[in-house]
C-alpha cells in the first residue's frame, strides 16, 4: 500500500504554487543572485562570485524581489521554506 502524500492547506500549495511560477520567471543572472542569497552571501560577496559590481546586485535583488512580491531577505526564504515543504 502505497503512503498518501501529505494534505496541505489550499493557502499553503497556492503559496507554493506562486513562488515556482514567479521563481521559473526569474532571469538566469537572477537566479545565480537568488541561490547565493539563500546561501547566506552578502551583496559584496555575490557580486565577487559573479563578478558582478554591487550595485548590479542590489538591482537584481530589488528586480528579484519585485517579481517575487516580497520585500525583504527574510520574507525570500520564508518563501523558500514554504516552497520546500509543499514539495
Amino acid at each position: 500500500m502505497k503512503p498518501h502524500p501529505p494534505s496541505y492547506p489550499p493557502f499553503f500549495t497556492t503559496a507554493t504554487n506562486a513562488f515556482r511560477t514567479a521563481f521559473a520567471s526569474l532571469t538566469p543572472a537572477q537566479h545565480a543572485v537568488t541561490k547565493l542569497i539563500l546561501r547566506g552571501h552578502s551583496n559584496i560577496s555575490i557580486a565577487g562570485n559573479l563578478d558582478i559590481t554591487e550595485g548590479t546586485v542590489k538591482q537584481h535583488r530589488y528586480n528579484i524581489y519585485r517579481r517575487l512580491g516580497i520585500s525583504s531577505q527574510s520574507e525570500l526564504f520564508q518563501r523558500f521554506i514554504d516552497h520546500l515543504g509543499g514539495q
